[in-house]
């Protein structure tokens, strides 16, 4: 496996660390919501990676030593967990589900950006933190880049409405946010550490989901399911497209 600017994508996650250590020291940025996700209503539309079972498995696993000492933190459930490839519309309260007619034009984007490339390959090793969120390091092979970019430009060359919150090359999952202060900072840096170079597994993507979802991931619905090798069968409510 070939993976694409993985010193810049270690120095990214470092300074996401480094940003966030002094607020994670004073118990970190609270999101009232985490206590309650089904009741989060900032909703978003997103091109996104689903986890296989054994990632997910051994993701949920390795988190269950913290679980125990910090059970205050919301910990995503295996099926929420995933990896944004691109955000299409920003999550924010009120957004309503594209029709009929934004979901087609989102689609005809996705299958352009999406033609020749081939599946590719991601692999998930370490944890991070910023000020509200524990997350798993994930590393990619060029296609996802060459797909990201790809998007943005159809997308603006099609004159098709997004907002990506901020132009992203990163390619993790968040695993935890914090729904109280963290009760104890110096053990929650302490697991980090333990954790800075754990190796979670990888994965051939053969397949991408665009969803309507919440921040986390608690109420989606698939609008369609994209295939970059031809041969899966679609998900959820959408159609799958052979690339």
């Amino acid at each position: 496996m070939k993976l694409y600017k993985q010193a810049e994508l270690s120095r990214l996650y470092a300074n996401i660390f480094e940003t966030g250590y002094a607020k994670i020291m004073e118990g970190g940025s609270v999101d009232p919501l985490a206590a309650l996700p089904d009741a989060d209503d900032r909703m978003a539309v997103a091109l996104v990676i689903r986890i296989p079972a054994e990632i997910r498995n051994r993701i949920l696993g390795g988190m269950q030593p913290l679980r125990s000492e910090m059970p205050e933190l919301y910990y995503y459930p295996g099926e929420d967990m995933h990896i944004t490839l691109l955000e299409i519309l920003r999550g924010r309260k009120g957004l309503r589900r594209p029709d009929a007619g934004q979901t087609e034009q989102y689609t005809a984007c996705i299958k352009a950006a999406l033609r020749g490339n081939p599946p590719f390959s991601v692999c998930m090793q370490g944890l991070t933190a910023s000020d509200g969120a524990m997350m798993v390091k994930g590393f990619y092979e060029e296609p996802l880049a060459r797909i990201r970019r790809g998007l943005r430009a159809v997308l603006r060359e099609k004159g098709v409405f997004f907002e990506e919150r901020y132009e992203t090359c990163s390619c993790h999952i968040t695993v935890a946010r914090f729904s109280q202060k963290i009760s104890d900072p110096d053990r929650f840096i302490k697991f980090l550490e333990e954790n800075a170079e754990t190796a979670w597994g990888s994965w051939t993507v053969e397949s991408l989901e665009l969803t309507y979802h919440n921040w986390y991931d608690s109420k989606k619905e698939t609008l369609e399911t994209f295939t970059l090798t031809g041969n899966s069968k679609g998900k959820g409510i959408g159609k799958t497209y052979g690339i």
